[in-house]
Protein backbone atom coordinates (compact mmCIF):
# COMPACT_ATOMS: atom_id res chain seq x y z
CA UNK A 1 0.00 0.00 0.00
CA UNK A 2 1.44 3.35 -1.05
CA UNK A 3 1.80 6.41 1.15
CA UNK A 4 -1.10 8.08 -0.65
CA UNK A 5 -3.36 5.09 0.05
CA UNK A 6 -2.31 5.11 3.72
CA UNK A 7 -3.26 8.78 3.93
CA UNK A 8 -6.66 8.08 2.36
CA UNK A 9 -7.33 5.29 4.87
CA UNK A 10 -6.38 7.57 7.78
CA UNK A 11 -8.64 10.33 6.50
CA UNK A 12 -11.54 7.90 6.06
CA UNK A 13 -11.10 6.62 9.61
CA UNK A 14 -10.98 10.19 10.95
CA UNK A 15 -14.18 11.12 9.09
CA UNK A 16 -15.90 7.97 10.36
CA UNK A 17 -14.80 8.64 13.95
CA UNK A 18 -16.01 12.24 13.72
CA UNK A 19 -19.37 11.11 12.38
CA UNK A 20 -19.74 8.58 15.22
CA UNK A 21 -18.86 11.19 17.85
CA UNK A 22 -21.34 13.65 16.36
CA UNK A 23 -24.16 11.17 17.04
CA UNK A 24 -23.35 10.87 20.76
CA UNK A 25 -25.20 12.91 23.37
CA UNK A 26 -23.43 14.87 26.11
CA UNK A 27 -23.99 13.84 29.72
CA UNK A 28 -25.63 16.47 31.89
CA UNK A 29 -25.68 17.84 35.43
CA UNK A 30 -26.33 15.56 38.35
CA UNK A 31 -25.14 12.64 40.49
CA UNK A 32 -23.51 9.53 39.08
CA UNK A 33 -22.29 6.05 40.08
CA UNK A 34 -19.26 4.35 38.60
CA UNK A 35 -17.24 1.14 38.47
CA UNK A 36 -13.57 1.03 37.48
CA UNK A 37 -10.80 -1.51 37.14
CA UNK A 38 -7.41 -1.96 35.54
CA UNK A 39 -3.70 -2.59 36.02
CA UNK A 40 -1.70 -1.55 39.06
CA UNK A 41 2.10 -1.11 38.94
CA UNK A 42 4.40 -0.85 41.96
CA UNK A 43 7.75 0.70 41.00
CA UNK A 44 9.45 -0.94 44.01
CA UNK A 45 9.94 -0.19 47.69
CA UNK A 46 13.03 0.70 49.69
CA UNK A 47 12.90 -1.09 53.04
CA UNK A 48 14.60 0.58 55.98
CA UNK A 49 15.19 -0.71 59.50
CA UNK A 50 16.25 1.55 62.36
CA UNK A 51 16.64 4.32 59.76
CA UNK A 52 19.18 2.25 57.80
CA UNK A 53 18.76 0.80 54.34
CA UNK A 54 17.81 -2.89 54.51
CA UNK A 55 16.99 -3.73 50.92
CA UNK A 56 14.64 -3.25 48.00
CA UNK A 57 11.39 -5.14 47.35
CA UNK A 58 9.86 -5.48 43.90
CA UNK A 59 6.36 -6.62 42.98
CA UNK A 60 4.68 -8.01 39.89
CA UNK A 61 2.07 -5.97 38.00
CA UNK A 62 -1.29 -6.42 39.65
CA UNK A 63 -4.84 -5.22 39.52
CA UNK A 64 -7.11 -2.53 40.90
CA UNK A 65 -10.89 -2.49 41.32
CA UNK A 66 -12.97 0.40 42.60
CA UNK A 67 -16.30 2.15 43.02
CA UNK A 68 -17.04 5.86 42.84
CA UNK A 69 -19.89 8.30 43.17
CA UNK A 70 -20.05 12.03 42.72
CA UNK A 71 -21.80 15.01 41.22
CA UNK A 72 -21.06 16.47 37.80
CA UNK A 73 -21.50 20.20 37.22
CA UNK A 74 -21.85 20.14 33.45
CA UNK A 75 -22.40 23.88 33.03
CA UNK A 76 -23.10 27.04 34.99
CA UNK A 77 -20.75 28.76 37.45
CA UNK A 78 -19.17 25.44 38.54
CA UNK A 79 -19.24 23.94 35.06
CA UNK A 80 -16.59 21.26 34.59
CA UNK A 81 -16.01 20.51 38.29
CA UNK A 82 -16.78 16.99 39.51
CA UNK A 83 -16.40 16.26 43.26
CA UNK A 84 -16.23 12.53 43.91
CA UNK A 85 -15.97 9.89 46.64
CA UNK A 86 -14.11 6.74 45.62
CA UNK A 87 -12.89 3.46 47.07
CA UNK A 88 -10.19 1.37 45.37
CA UNK A 89 -8.63 -2.00 46.19
CA UNK A 90 -5.16 -2.74 44.81
CA UNK A 91 -3.06 -5.90 44.96
CA UNK A 92 0.40 -6.91 43.71
CA UNK A 93 2.16 -10.24 44.28
CA UNK A 94 5.76 -10.28 45.48
CA UNK A 95 8.58 -10.77 42.98
CA UNK A 96 12.07 -10.28 44.43
CA UNK A 97 13.84 -8.97 47.53
CA UNK A 98 17.29 -7.47 47.26
CA UNK A 99 18.96 -7.42 50.68
CA UNK A 100 21.95 -5.22 51.33
CA UNK A 101 25.14 -7.28 50.87
CA UNK A 102 23.11 -10.52 50.66
CA UNK A 103 21.95 -10.41 47.04
CA UNK A 104 18.52 -11.03 45.54
CA UNK A 105 15.99 -13.59 46.72
CA UNK A 106 12.48 -14.62 45.72
CA UNK A 107 9.79 -12.65 47.53
CA UNK A 108 6.60 -14.53 48.37
CA UNK A 109 3.31 -13.10 49.57
CA UNK A 110 1.61 -9.97 48.32
CA UNK A 111 0.90 -6.36 49.14
CA UNK A 112 -2.55 -4.77 49.04
CA UNK A 113 -4.19 -1.44 49.77
CA UNK A 114 -7.72 -0.30 50.51
CA UNK A 115 -8.06 3.41 49.90
CA UNK A 116 -11.11 5.67 50.31
CA UNK A 117 -10.56 9.00 48.56
CA UNK A 118 -12.22 12.39 48.24
CA UNK A 119 -11.41 13.52 44.71
CA UNK A 120 -11.99 16.65 42.68
CA UNK A 121 -11.84 16.31 38.90
CA UNK A 122 -12.15 18.92 36.20
CA UNK A 123 -13.74 17.93 32.88
CA UNK A 124 -12.99 20.07 29.84
CA UNK A 125 -16.46 20.41 28.31
CA UNK A 126 -17.86 22.49 25.47
CA UNK A 127 -21.39 23.05 24.26
CA UNK A 128 -20.45 22.12 20.71
CA UNK A 129 -17.66 20.50 18.77
CA UNK A 130 -15.41 17.59 19.74
CA UNK A 131 -15.28 18.41 23.48
CA UNK A 132 -19.06 18.17 23.69
CA UNK A 133 -18.80 14.39 24.18
CA UNK A 134 -15.02 13.89 24.48
CA UNK A 135 -13.60 15.37 27.70
CA UNK A 136 -9.97 15.51 28.88
CA UNK A 137 -9.87 15.16 32.69
CA UNK A 138 -7.43 16.44 35.33
CA UNK A 139 -7.62 16.16 39.10
CA UNK A 140 -6.59 14.49 42.31
CA UNK A 141 -7.68 13.60 45.80
CA UNK A 142 -6.89 13.01 49.46
CA UNK A 143 -7.65 10.04 51.66
CA UNK A 144 -6.40 7.30 53.97
CA UNK A 145 -4.88 4.04 52.76
CA UNK A 146 -4.74 0.74 54.65
CA UNK A 147 -1.58 -0.85 53.28
CA UNK A 148 -0.97 -4.52 54.07
CA UNK A 149 1.95 -6.89 53.45
CA UNK A 150 0.60 -10.44 53.60
CA UNK A 151 2.44 -13.77 54.00
CA UNK A 152 5.73 -12.11 53.16
CA UNK A 153 8.72 -14.43 53.03
CA UNK A 154 11.96 -15.04 51.16
CA UNK A 155 13.03 -18.27 49.44
CA UNK A 156 10.07 -20.16 50.86
CA UNK A 157 10.64 -19.08 54.45
CA UNK A 158 8.75 -16.61 56.59
CA UNK A 159 5.11 -15.84 55.89
CA UNK A 160 4.65 -12.77 58.08
CA UNK A 161 1.79 -10.28 57.76
CA UNK A 162 1.23 -6.75 59.00
CA UNK A 163 -0.63 -3.61 57.97
CA UNK A 164 -0.50 0.14 58.51
CA UNK A 165 -2.85 3.11 58.02
CA UNK A 166 -1.33 6.13 56.31
CA UNK A 167 -2.37 9.44 54.82
CA UNK A 168 -2.57 9.16 51.03
CA UNK A 169 -2.95 11.43 48.04
CA UNK A 170 -3.31 10.86 44.33
CA UNK A 171 -3.37 12.80 41.09
CA UNK A 172 -4.26 11.79 37.59
CA UNK A 173 -5.40 12.60 34.09
CA UNK A 174 -7.57 10.87 31.56
CA UNK A 175 -10.24 11.02 28.91
CA UNK A 176 -14.02 10.63 29.23
CA UNK A 177 -16.37 9.74 26.36
CA UNK A 178 -20.12 10.31 26.76
CA UNK A 179 -21.98 7.46 25.06
CA UNK A 180 -25.35 9.06 25.75
CA UNK A 181 -26.99 11.28 28.38
CA UNK A 182 -26.42 8.64 31.07
CA UNK A 183 -23.39 6.46 30.21
CA UNK A 184 -19.76 7.63 30.18
CA UNK A 185 -16.61 5.60 29.53
CA UNK A 186 -13.63 6.80 31.58
CA UNK A 187 -9.97 6.06 30.74
CA UNK A 188 -7.59 7.36 33.40
CA UNK A 189 -4.02 7.21 34.73
CA UNK A 190 -3.48 7.82 38.46
CA UNK A 191 -0.47 8.01 40.74
CA UNK A 192 -1.07 7.09 44.41
CA UNK A 193 1.30 7.76 47.29
CA UNK A 194 0.76 6.68 50.91
CA UNK A 195 2.86 7.76 53.89
CA UNK A 196 5.60 5.78 55.58
CA UNK A 197 4.52 2.80 57.67
CA UNK A 198 6.07 0.26 60.08
CA UNK A 199 5.71 -3.47 59.39
CA UNK A 200 6.85 -6.43 61.52
CA UNK A 201 7.86 -9.02 58.93
CA UNK A 202 10.31 -11.25 60.81
CA UNK A 203 13.50 -9.33 60.12
CA UNK A 204 14.53 -9.42 63.77
CA UNK A 205 12.38 -7.82 66.44
CA UNK A 206 12.36 -4.42 64.74
CA UNK A 207 9.87 -3.36 62.08
CA UNK A 208 10.79 -2.27 58.61
CA UNK A 209 9.76 1.15 57.30
CA UNK A 210 8.63 1.82 53.78
CA UNK A 211 6.38 4.00 51.62
CA UNK A 212 3.61 2.74 49.35
CA UNK A 213 3.53 4.12 45.80
CA UNK A 214 1.66 2.81 42.76
CA UNK A 215 0.68 3.83 39.24
CA UNK A 216 -2.67 2.65 37.87
CA UNK A 217 -4.26 2.56 34.43
CA UNK A 218 -8.04 2.46 34.87
CA UNK A 219 -11.00 1.88 32.60
CA UNK A 220 -14.36 2.82 34.09
CA UNK A 221 -18.04 3.12 33.31
CA UNK A 222 -20.25 5.76 34.92
CA UNK A 223 -24.03 6.07 34.98
CA UNK A 224 -25.33 9.63 35.40
CA UNK A 225 -28.77 10.38 36.82
CA UNK A 226 -28.67 14.02 35.71
CA UNK A 227 -30.61 16.18 33.30
CA UNK A 228 -29.46 17.36 29.88
CA UNK A 229 -27.28 20.45 29.66
CA UNK A 230 -29.04 23.68 30.55
CA UNK A 231 -28.94 25.16 27.06
CA UNK A 232 -30.25 21.87 25.65
CA UNK A 233 -33.12 21.89 28.13
CA UNK A 234 -34.06 25.40 26.99
CA UNK A 235 -34.11 24.34 23.35
CA UNK A 236 -36.09 21.25 24.28
CA UNK A 237 -39.07 23.23 25.72
CA UNK A 238 -42.03 22.00 23.69
CA UNK A 239 -43.87 24.61 21.66
CA UNK A 240 -47.65 24.49 21.34
CA UNK A 241 -48.42 23.65 17.73
CA UNK A 242 -50.49 26.21 15.86
CA UNK A 243 -53.90 25.00 14.84
CA UNK A 244 -54.06 24.71 11.08
CA UNK A 245 -56.39 27.15 9.35
CA UNK A 246 -59.00 25.21 7.49
CA UNK A 247 -59.84 26.66 4.12
CA UNK A 248 -63.58 26.52 3.41
CA UNK A 249 -64.17 26.28 -0.33
CA UNK A 250 -66.47 28.94 -1.79
CA UNK A 251 -69.79 27.63 -3.02
CA UNK A 252 -70.71 29.37 -6.29
CA UNK A 253 -73.97 31.27 -6.07
CA UNK A 254 -76.85 29.83 -8.02
CA UNK A 255 -77.92 31.99 -11.00
CA UNK A 256 -81.06 34.02 -10.43
CA UNK A 257 -84.09 32.74 -12.32
CA UNK A 258 -86.13 35.66 -13.81
CA UNK A 259 -89.64 35.81 -12.49
CA UNK A 260 -92.39 34.92 -14.95
CA UNK A 261 -94.86 37.77 -15.71
CA UNK A 262 -98.13 37.50 -13.88
CA UNK A 263 -101.02 36.08 -15.91
CA UNK A 264 -104.36 38.03 -15.77
CA UNK A 265 -107.09 36.27 -13.88
CA UNK A 266 -109.72 34.75 -16.13
CA UNK A 267 -113.09 36.62 -16.24
CA UNK A 268 -116.39 34.83 -15.89
CA UNK A 269 -118.56 35.39 -19.09
CA UNK A 270 -122.29 34.95 -18.94
CA UNK A 271 -123.63 32.18 -21.12
CA UNK A 272 -124.35 33.12 -24.70
CA UNK A 273 -121.82 36.01 -24.72
CA UNK A 274 -118.44 35.89 -26.21
CA UNK A 275 -115.72 37.50 -24.28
Amino acid sequence: MSGKQHLQVVLQIAVLAGAMLSTLAAAGDGPYLGLEGGYNFDPGQDWDQNDRFLGNASFKPGGVLGLNTGYSFADGLLGGLRPELAFDYRRNDGKALGLHKLGYHDLSGFESSETPMANLWYDFKKRSGLFRVLHPVLGGGLGVSRVALRHVGSDGEGGFSDHHYAFAFQYGAGLDVDLDRHLTVDLRFTHLHAGRGDYLLGFGDQPIQTYYTTDSVLLGLQYAFGLPLRHERQHAIPQMPEEPVQMVPEVPAEPEVPAEPAQPAPQNTPPGQSP
